[in-house]
């Protein structure tokens, strides 16, 4: 079998939705499958005739559209992971609600669009998998019931953590202890800014690593403005070096505005580290999640609450990922062929 996986940042990211993508391109070839992951930037290269199935991983408009297009898209079978991605759309009123203006209304085309172009995408699927059941009954919505086959699994390898012996926990970053820390894309979405608020003249630094996406600008100025000396950004970072950096830490922070399925919390929880975060996702409300609202007063007082108490945190369920990836080709070849 023949599988082309389209992952639209694999050539420039390293985020969940990339690294699912290639946890799943390894658990496939283990079971002897051929397997090509393909980004935005190869979709011109792609030749779905050359393939037997087509897995998309999260929904970017763009790029379903361009898969639309191509020659091949009608007789290919088509199975879609959705990481959350429908959660804004699915939520609005709560979203427009929290959302300030400069970033609400780039984001009004892309809501309004779910209901015409991507529904009719859709129901071009042979299945839709959702990575959290909570998803499946709005997934159902938004598709129109079609395809019939929207299905919980769970999350390919839950975490890229490694057991650390407790004490090599982050000590190359004792000077900023204690630390909060995010690993993420940096974009405003993400509203890391409003940490970067929240410990300014608290005892607590902020670390932040991750690819700029935009909006990182406004965090450095803000940062240098008010010299805020407790937070440092780290750029992109290693996999060793992310590890070391969430394990060390008080907590993660995410207090995104609004997530699909953040991937970055659950990493969190498996190396027994505390997350704070905002509840306007797909997460499930697991022991060692704080939830707080995206502002800075909130966010300081969750930060200050785990700083004198850290919670227990639970550790996600291990996933094998080979017993996955059978799944996965089971509901290829069950709905594949309806």
């Amino acid at each position: 079998m023949r599988v082309a996986i389209v992952c639209d940042g694999a050539d420039t990211t390293r985020g969940g939705i990339e690294f699912h993508a290639s946890k799943l391109s390894v658990a496939l070839q283990r079971l002897g499958v051929t397997t090509r992951i393909v980004s935005r930037n190869d979709l011109a290269d792609l030749r779905l005739r050359e393939f037997d199935v087509l897995f998309i991983e999260g929904v970017v408009r763009g790029t379903l559209l361009r898969l639309r297009l191509r020659p091949g898209w009608d007789a290919i079978r088509k199975v879609l992971f959705t990481h959350g991605s429908f959660f804004a759309e699915m939520h609005l009123p709560q979203i427009m609600a929290l959302l300030p203006a400069r970033l609400l209304v780039p984001c009004l085309p892309r809501f309004a669009s779910d209901y015409t172009l991507v529904r009719s995408i859709l129901r071009d699927l042979d299945a839709i998998v959702v990575l959290s059941p909570s998803e499946v009954r709005e997934v159902r919505c938004i598709s129109g019931n079609r395809p019939s086959a929207v299905l919980p699994l769970p999350l390919l390898g839950a975490s890229q953590a490694q057991v650390i012996d407790p004490g090599e926990r982050g000590g190359r970053w004792s000077a900023y202890s204690p630390y909060v820390c995010a690993v993420a894309r940096v974009d405003p979405r993400k509203n890391f800014l409003s940490v970067v608020r929240a410990i300014r003249g608290t005892q607590y630094s902020f670390l932040l690593a991750g690819q700029d996406s935009g909006g990182l600008d406004s965090i450095l100025a803000y940062a240098k403005r008010n010299s805020v000396r407790n937070f440092a950004y780290l750029g992109p970072v290693d996999e060793t070096t992310r590890v070391d950096l969430i394990a060390g830490s008080i907590a993660t922070v995410l207090p995104s505005f609004f997530e699909g399925l953040p991937h970055f919390a659950l990493d969190s929880l498996a190396l027994g580290v505390p997350c704070i975060m905002t509840s306007h996702s797909y997460t499930p409300s697991l022991p060692g999640l704080v939830f707080c609202n995206p502002d800075e007063a909130t966010i300081r007082e969750a930060i200050d609450r785990v700083g004198r108490a850290r919670p227990d945190v639970q550790t996600p369920t291990p996933v094998d990922d080979l017993e996955v990836a059978r799944t996965v080709l089971r509901i290829v070849a069950q709905h594949g062929a309806e």
